[in-house]
């Protein structure tokens, strides 16, 4: 089971970039590759969202970031 990171972690996930290119396949992530439609996401509790439905998880979020738990 993950933990609850803590504030600093989180802080490392907005300010790293993380490649999320071979993620964007199908119906409906395939828009994300759009730069200006995947820039339109919308924070929804801890989580990134886009108008299409299309979100990314936290926790999915977090395993693509080396940050100690």
């Amino acid at each position: 089971m993950l933990k609850e990171p803590s504030a600093p972690c989180w802080w490392l996930l907005w300010l790293r970039e993380i490649n999320l290119f071979s993620e964007l396949y199908g119906e409906l992530f395939e828009p994300l590759k759009d730069k200006d439609f995947f820039s339109s996401f919308t924070l929804e509790g801890r989580t990134l969202s886009w108008s299409n439905g299309a979100d990314f998880a936290p926790e999915f979020l977090m395993e693509h970031v080396a940050c100690p738990l």
